[in-house]
């Protein structure tokens, strides 16, 4: 009886400035920005400093471009929410998860305090994190709102306002507990197939809260 080969499922390969991101990235939340250094990052990063220094011109240069590779990160984690799914409750619910989730797990929680004590020496890259995260995932469920306005299945006059509201009914005391350390970050890392449902019963409550201000039907 012959034995069955099973091929070899090939992962895409990490660009060496990819590898040095994700290096940089673990420096800088274990040791902050001010006690990182380029010889430890290229030193996780299996490469050496001129090679780091090819890639960015300084230390705050690779802290800048760590973040915005971060928050693309988060975003693409995110994703859209689904138009053809016909459940906008549920939709919205798995949403809403999905985005405490990825703002609760540890290393997720250890990068915003980061950004927060450096905000002072970097006031421009801290809003445009904020702006990038916060903003992006509010542009998203605008964008679905809007549709659903369409739709007459709810009444958004003001999408953006409304999306707004949204992530903040719906995550908002969770992420700033959670941030502050009133809670503990969850015990995991995200799964790229389902969002955690630690805090769902609370999401669940808060999007129903908030669908009925729109009259939802």
């Amino acid at each position: 009886m012959s034995k069955k080969r099973t091929r070899k499922v090939k992962l895409p390969q990490l660009t060496r400035r990819e590898t040095i991101l994700n290096a940089a990235k673990v420096v800088f939340l274990e040791q902050g920005y001010e006690l990182a250094t380029m010889d430890e990052i290229a030193e996780r990063a299996d490469t050496t400093k001129r090679t780091v220094y090819a890639h960015f011109e300084n230390k705050e240069a690779l802290f800048a471009a760590m973040v915005e590779h971060s928050g693309g990160m988060f975003l693409e984690y995110l994703g859209e929410l689904d138009r053809a799914k016909s459940n906008h409750r549920a939709e919205l619910e798995r949403f809403a998860n999905r985005f405490c989730e990825l703002s609760t797990f540890p290393h997720a929680v250890q990068f915003q305090r980061v950004i927060i004590a450096e905000s002072k020496r970097f006031p421009k890259l801290a809003r445009g994190f904020s702006s990038s995260i916060h903003g992006r995932a509010a542009a998203i469920v605008a964008r679905y709102l809007r549709e659903l306005d369409r739709q007459r299945k709810l009444k958004a006059p003001d999408p953006k306002i409304a999306a707004e509201q949204f992530l903040d009914i719906t995550t908002g005391s969770v992420r700033f507990a959670t941030l502050f350390g009133m809670i503990p970050p969850l015990a995991h890392d995200p799964n790229p197939l389902e969002p955690d449902l630690t805090h769902g019963k609370r999401i669940r409550a808060a999007v129903e809260i908030f669908l009925r201000g729109l009259g939802a039907k």
